[in-house]
């Protein structure tokens, strides 16, 4: 009676620790421990491996972040005026000022006293800094006497940050109405190559709109103010 009781305990022992050892695999608490067969378990420790995919979404990403260094190539906007001339783009159009007087008048007596007499200088200036300048002076010199002259010039513009403007001429022509046509001297031009010669300097310019009208600005040093407006 003994031995049969000492039996079913030994039974119960193993059918509870086989029951142990079967929650064991189930919740892979201590993978090996249970002997050769749970050591495949260990086997699916291996899937972290596919983390690795994750270092190349790191890799990638920071490829796409060198992209960002493109946009360095907004620094060709420093080229907006085109090539080695550099315009202020609201100076690019063509300008003209102009002044004169009404005609040439007499006194009560019939006396000539005063000239009649017109002025005016057209600049056209282009996204590149080059451009064209025409600047044409009538006047009558007396009675019965007038003089009419047209200069034209092709060159280049120049601008700075202080608001200054600079007319480099290249090349032209003079035509006067008593002296006829000639090209325009070396001294009346601008040598580029030795940096030296003719250059119209302006300075104090704003580009601003008068009347409904666009138009710049010019400040001289001794005060006086000239207004060219825009015509194309």
């Amino acid at each position: 009676m003994k031995t049969q009781k000492i039996n079913l305990m030994v039974s119960c022992l193993a059918a509870l620790m086989i029951s142990f050892s079967s929650c064991s695999k189930s919740t892979d608490v201590k993978p090996g421990a249970n002997g050769t067969g749970n050591t495949s378990n260990t086997g699916t420790t291996g899937n972290p491996g596919s983390t690795g995919n994750t270092s190349n979404t790191g890799t990638g990403n920071t490829g796409n972040t060198g992209n960002t260094g493109s946009t360095g190539s907004t620094g060709n906007q420093g080229n907006s005026g085109g090539g080695k001339h550099v315009v202020d783009a609201k100076l690019v159009g063509t300008w003209l000022w102009t002044q004169g007087s009404d005609a040439a008048y007499y006194d009560a007596n019939g006396t000539y006293v005063g000239d009649a007499y017109g002025f005016a200088t057209q600049f056209t200036i282009k996204a590149d800094g080059t451009g064209s300048c025409y600047m044409h002076l009538y006047s009558s010199l007396g009675p019965g006497s007038t003089i009419v002259v047209d200069i034209s010039s092709t060159g280049f513009f120049e601008t700075d940050s202080q608001g200054h403007l600079g007319y480099f001429p290249t090349a032209g022509t003079y035509e006067s109405s008593n002296s006829g046509s000639r090209n325009l001297y070396p001294s009346e031009l601008y040598d580029e190559a030795n940096k030296s010669g003719k250059v119209f300097l302006y300075q104090d310019v704003k580009v601003t709109s008068q009347g409904g009208r666009n138009c710049y600005t010019t400040t001289a040093s001794d005060g006086t103010v000239d207004t060219y407006f825009k015509v194309n």
